[in-house]
């Protein structure tokens, strides 16, 4: 009879029980990773002290500064990157035809080193878009980490006509909503907006900042700017 084999013939793998982990810790682990997938985001913010953790906070920084966002804005940022060695080429180049040896093309040696300048100035012009972004991220990380949680009732819903929106729609009026909630934070009011009322709102308050972030039935949705109070926009038609 082959080892770990019952006289039944059913394999017992009496190694693996003995070395391996029980089965009630398996079932405890698996409960243990169940229930924090159950739980909304502002649970999981609410279950930890501040500063709250990398694991925790790090998904969050690359949801409100994505990849997305940074190709996006690098690709706007490109032609910027060009200027430094456009300007050190303007420089260099009549430099080194005064300088150079005779006459004909530059001698092979000055326009490798010529070349390696360029593409070292290139990288240097993307040093200040590579700081924004880290910049950015940075902030957004304090604020996940740091910021305090705080309800937000809701307060009045303002309609209002947005005119740019308008231009894209031949002409139209685009009317949209504003629905207001208040917080208060140092003993002064201030206020965040969604699309809809009567929502269950916390904001992620930082004191260092103008924004934070927002849960909106315990999931944060996004970052956005703090008003200082209730300020209806100057295009708005009429309370809802």
């Amino acid at each position: 009879m082959p080892p770990g084999t019952a006289s039944g013939g059913t394999v017992v793998f009496g190694s693996y029980l003995q070395a391996g982990p029980s089965v009630s810790k398996v079932d405890e682990n698996m409960e243990d990773d169940l229930s924090c997938s159950k739980m909304t985001d502002l649970e999981r913010f609410q279950g930890e002290d501040k500063p709250r953790s990398k694991a925790l906070c790090e998904p969050f920084v690359r949801r409100f500064v994505p990849i997305s966002s940074i190709v996006v804005w690098g690709t706007v940022y490109f032609p910027v990157s060009l200027v430094p060695p456009i300007l050190v080429g303007s420089a260099l180049v009549p430099i080194l035809n005064a300088v150079r040896p005779g006459p004909g093309p530059l001698p092979p040696t000055w326009l490798l080193g010529l070349a390696l300048l360029f593409v070292f100035v290139y990288f240097v012009g993307w040093m200040p878009y590579v700081l924004w972004v880290k910049y950015r991220r940075s902030k957004r990380r304090r604020l996940l980490r740091e910021g305090e949680l705080i309800p937000a009732t809701f307060v009045k819903c303002v309609k209002y006509l947005d005119k740019e929106a308008g231009k894209f729609m031949d002409g139209k009026d685009v009317i949209c909503l504003n629905c207001y909630y208040r917080f208060i934070t140092d003993g002064k009011p201030r206020t965040t907006t969604f699309g809809e009322p009567n929502r269950s709102i916390v904001v992620l308050y930082h004191p260092s900042y103008r924004f934070g972030g927002v849960f909106v039935d315990g999931t944060l949705i996004y970052v956005k700017k703090w008003h200082s109070d209730v300020q209806p926009d100057p295009l708005s038609l009429w309370e809802a």
